[in-house]
Formats: C-alpha cells, structure tokens, sequence
C-alpha cells in the first residue's frame, strides 16, 4: 500500500502523461465552455494571442472562444462526445529540444521549462444540421514544468 502511495504520488508530481489536460481540452470543446478551454492554455501562449486579438474584434482569446461556442449554437452545430485514442506519439530528447526551441521563439516561453512534448487523437463526434459525422483531431500537449497545456496541431515539429 505505501509503494503503491509513493508511486501515485510521483506521477502526480510529475505532471502524468498530458491525457489529463487532453481529456480538460476535449470536455471543455464538447461542452462550449471557454473558461475551462483557457485552463489547459500556457499564460504566454494566451497573451501572445491577447497581443494580436486586440487589433480585431476581440478583447482577447477567452472571448473569442466564447463567440466561437456560441456560433457553433447559431448554425446547429453540437458537439455529443469524444474519444481519445490510445494510440500517442511520444517525441524522443532531440524533438523536445526543438519543441522548446519553437515555443522560446513564437511565445517567448522558456525553453529549459519545456519538459515533454506528446500527440493525441481526439475524435469528436458531431452533429452538423441533425447528421452525425466523427472530426479528428491531432493535437499537441506540452509539459512546461511540472503541467501540460494544450498547444494545438502545430509545434514545430
């Protein structure tokens, strides 16, 4: 019972395998909920994105991303469920180090906090107009420190 504690208590330490923040970002798409959708966002990459919204008609992305929620409702579109497949893809030392590279340069994230980068297959399943049709998603996860965000399907690499 201790080992299993101790064991259990490193895993969580060590930020687990970025499913976590992968299931945060699948219910928060699902459920159009913008706030939750911000909570797996790094800060840098939010603010690099605040930065250029606010020469459009955004105050910032958090907004958008409500907008975007509520226009989903305006053209009958609903998000039922998803799945994430079991299958990932791990990135091997070299490919983390140009991860970091990546995000130093485009959100000025540090890059020696960049710990762990992997991919995931989200398959939403949709409902456009009253027919069902399946959307995947490969998107990526970061380990910056000791948490993973959400930073889409481009990272470089």
């Amino acid at each position: 019972v201790v080992a299993l504690v101790v064991v259990l208590l490193l895993v969580s330490l060590m930020g687990g395998s970025g499913k976590g923040a992968a299931k945060k970002y699948a219910n928060a798409m699902v459920k159009g909920d913008a706030k939750a959708l911000m909570s797996v966002l790094h800060e840098d990459f939010v603010e690099s994105f605040d930065d250029i919204l606010e020469y459009g008609d955004y105050d910032d992305l958090e907004e958008m991303w409500e907008e975007a929620f509520e226009s989903r409702e305006d053209e009958d579109i609903e998000y039922k469920g998803y799945e994430i497949t079991d299958v990932k893809k791990d990135y091997d030392r070299d490919d983390i180090e140009d991860v970091a590279e990546y995000l130093n340069d485009a959100y000025d994230i540090d890059e020696d906090s960049v710990k762990n980068v992997v991919r995931y297959t989200i398959k939403f399943e949709v409902e456009y107009d009253g027919d069902d049709e399946t959307e995947k998603e490969k998107v990526f996860f970061v380990k910056i420190g000791s948490k993973w965000y959400y930073f889409g399907e481009d990272v470089g690499l």
